[in-house]
């Protein structure tokens, strides 16, 4: 079997991971390590297919016309390889999948995250112990593989992004913080250089001033980036590709972050950047809503219990790639730290998440103690930004709906497969389990 390995998107372990033992270790125990990984393992007959289990890196393979095994990071790799969307597949996340041939591939074992079960001895300051030394001990591996990287914190002004940027001021050299928001044109005269008069606000979101006032408690330098408005329009196709979904809420997510990665690679052209987000806590708390503009309802949610919409929202990070994929494009190592404490998350009682203040509860003795105060905790989505609605804000008033995106989407691929908005089926992209083999 002729294999074309085509991935692009940087292993990160944080876990020691020995990959000859990898395969087996998951199928007899289950034990898959820590990490943001999408392995292909060569085997005398066979290969593996191994895939971090949130989810983060995205795992994808398919077979060409002259039968040869195609493996990437993204859907589109595939597509120009001559794999038709219709014959993607996904491994799924904490899994291996052995594929020998066309018609023998099979999912050898793994974990599913999401179905977790709650600790019902679950105990808060075991918790908080554990969880913070889990986070200690991956900056600490942090500082120690790339002693000469930038690192690039993506703050928002919230309580998950200020988390992420105290630990990296604690442990990490050569810290910077970026954020971003939309403003008026005759505002973006600092961007990239960092000269934006931020003490005037005008046109600024509320996160974004925010985020400038945790980083100067941290004592670390912010960057602003910062686009008109309209310049959504010209995000849009390349959102989707990158953030390989189109569901509306994704979108809106990896626009922003498009916006970032654009701005931070132009400012370090030549370095190597470590980007560090606070992404995933918001599914481990259920921290969404949904939103309202002019009388159109957006991001609904599931009417279903805190503990099954936890489980549902920890499950859908296999579909979309709305950082990783974005910032990997642009040569950019993304690390979310949050993935390492997973299970702790999903072991809290879903009925303490029905308190407003769980985040701070669980959270809040992860802050450096200068910036308790300055966090936003009005803070509204990444992709919402503030009472302008930021990003969602945008493509309401330019009447860009989800339907639109799909339409980008399925006009992306319709020459490769008769429904292309099929490679996402229940919030998870198509996966050997789901499908027979052809």
């Amino acid at each position: 079997m002729q294999v074309l390995d085509l991935r692009d998107v940087p292993n990160i372990h944080f876990d020691p991971l020995n990959e000859n033992d990898l395969v087996d270790d998951i199928v007899q125990r289950g034990a898959v390590p820590a990490g943001q990984y999408g392995l292909l393992i060569h085997g005398s007959d066979h290969v593996d297919l191994v895939r971090d289990k949130i989810g983060c890196n995205k795992l994808f393979f398919g077979f060409n016309p002259i039968g040869t095994l195609v493996v990437g990071n993204r859907i589109n790799t595939l597509i120009r390889e001559g794999v038709t969307i219709d014959h993607v597949q996904s491994c799924l996340p904490g899994h291996a999948v052995r594929v020998r041939d066309k018609s023998d591939i099979s999912v050898l074992g793994g974990v599913d995250i999401s179905m977790t079960p709650e600790d019902p001895d679950w105990d808060i300051d075991k918790f908080k112990a554990d969880v913070s030394g889990k986070l200690r001990t991956l900056f600490g591996r942090l500082a120690e593989d790339y002693p000469d990287a930038k690192f690039v914190v993506c703050l928002s002004g919230g309580l998950d992004s200020s988390v992420i940027a105290s630990f990296a001021t604690q442990f990490l050299p050569n810290v910077t913080a970026v954020s971003f928001s939309y403003t008026d044109p005759e505002s973006i005269c600092g961007d990239i250089k960092g000269e934006v008069d931020k003490s005037n606000g005008r046109g600024l979101s509320e996160d974004f001033v925010s985020a400038c006032n945790v980083a100067d408690l941290l004592g670390i330098p912010l960057v602003p980036i910062l686009r008109p408005y309209d310049a959504v329009v010209g995000a849009i196709k390349d959102s989707i590709l990158l953030g390989q979904d189109w569901r509306d809420f994704n979108v809106h997510c990896a626009v922003v972050n498009l916006f970032l990665a654009q701005s931070i690679r132009a400012l370090y052209p030549e370095k190597d950047v470590v980007v560090l987000t606070g992404d995933l806590m918001n599914e481990y708390v259920c921290d969404y809503r949904s939103e309202e503009i002019d009388g159109t309802a957006y991001y609904q949610q599931p009417r279903i219990s805190l503990a099954r919409r936890r489980r549902f929202f920890v499950r859908g990070l296999d579909a979309g790639d709305r950082e990783i994929g974005v910032f990997s494009a642009f040569r950019l190592k993304v690390v979310q730290p949050f993935s390492v404490v997973a299970k702790n998350y999903m072991e809290v009682p879903a009925s303490l998440l029905e308190d407003e203040e769980i985040k701070y509860t669980l959270n809040g003795h992860l802050l450096n103690d200068q910036i308790h105060d300055a966090i936003n905790k009005s803070k509204t989505r990444a992709q919402v930004g503030g009472k302008d609605k930021g990003t969602l804000g945008a493509f309401h008033r330019l009447g860009i709906n989800q339907k639109d995106l799909e339409g980008y989407w399925s006009r992306m691929f319709s020459n490769d497969g008769d429904n292309p908005t099929d490679i996402i089926q229940f919030g998870r992209y198509r996966h050997p389990a789901s499908t027979s083999p052809s």
